[in-house]
Formats: C-alpha cells, structure tokens, sequence
C-alpha cells in the first residue's frame, strides 16, 4: 500500500527557464490585458518585468467580436420564448416573477401584440 507523502517532505525544484516560458505564454493566452498580464505573472511567481510583459504582449487574447451582443438579458428573453410558445402573459409573469415592465419588455421582443390586462 502506498503511503502519502507530507508536503514537507516534497522537493521543491525552481522552474526552469524553458518551463517558466512555457507558463507565461500560458498566462498570456488568458489574459485580458497588458495589467491583467503582469498581475497574473506576479502572482504565480513569474517574471514579469517589462521587458518580459512586451515579449508576451502578441501572445495576449483578441476579444472575440463573432456572435451579436444579446440585446435583452436571460429573463426577458426566457419570457418571450414562452410568450411565442402559446404561455399566457400572466403565467409568464409569475412564473418568472417579472414586473409589468420587463413582461412588457418581453411582449415587444417576441413581437406579439401589447397586452392590456397583466
């Protein structure tokens, strides 16, 4: 049976300079910025002088611009899903616990008449 070994007890090597690399261009791959970069760097222990952040600066991520930006959030949506799926206005409003103007929201956004009794 094998016995767990105390965390005291591992041996602690310091990263090399091909594993430091390879963990920055990781860091870089998720960083948001230029200061989002050199605060990750930092934390993990990794060189992040400027030298370094401007070698690392190609390797940071392009904001992804496919997809439209959602023009209603979750609820409203949700709601004008079941408002086209036959659901009554009122079902839906407590169902969701929305207001009269979110459900008002999400009438205009399935394109179905405005309701007059909520």
């Amino acid at each position: 049976m094998k016995e767990a070994l105390e965390a005291e007890a591992l041996e602690l090597n310091p990263l090399g300079s091909d594993q430091s690399a390879a963990a920055s261009l990781v860091v870089a791959h998720h960083a948001r910025d230029k200061d989002d970069l050199a605060d990750l760097l930092g934390a993990l222990g990794l060189p992040c002088a400027e030298d370094d952040l401007v070698r690392l600066l190609p390797h940071l991520t392009n904001p992804d611009d496919t997809g439209e930006t959602m023009t209603v959030n979750a609820f409203t949506a949700t709601a004008a899903s079941m408002l086209a799926n036959g659901d009554s206005p009122e079902h839906v409003r407590s169902t969701l616990g929305l207001s009269e103007g979110e459900l008002a929201d999400a009438v205009k956004h399935a394109d179905l008449p405005a309701t007059t009794t909520v």
